[in-house]
């Protein structure tokens, strides 16, 4: 790859896949990377300035609709434990308390 190919300042790579490629000293100032997939890329020396990186705004979504979702089971089954625990741990139950108490 020549060094102007290595030159992508300014353009839109949202969701490009990079994989694998050399991408030693290219320049990616001022470009959207939001998504861009860097996996195994060797990028000693690239120029990242001012450049837009991040999630998709869609993914973004979908990630905190998840979390939503996965934030209320987590309280569902907590709340169930504590109900389970309290009847099985509760005083009623314990051979002792009930002598104590007669």
């Amino acid at each position: 790859m020549t060094s102007t190919a290595k030159n992508f300042a300014g353009q839109n790579l949202r969701g490009r896949s990079f994989k694998g490629q050399d991408l030693s000293g290219a320049d990616f100032s001022d470009t959207d990377l939001r998504g861009a997939n860097f996996t195994n890329a060797t990028l000693i020396g690239a120029n990242f300035s001012k450049a837009d990186t991040g999630v998709q705004k869609r993914w973004f979504a979908f990630q905190l609709v998840i979390s939503f979702f996965l934030s209320e089971l987590a309280g569902i089954l907590v709340a169930y434990t504590g109900v389970w625990v309290t009847i099985f741990i509760a005083p009623s139950y314990i051979p002792s308390s009930r002598i104590a108490n007669k």
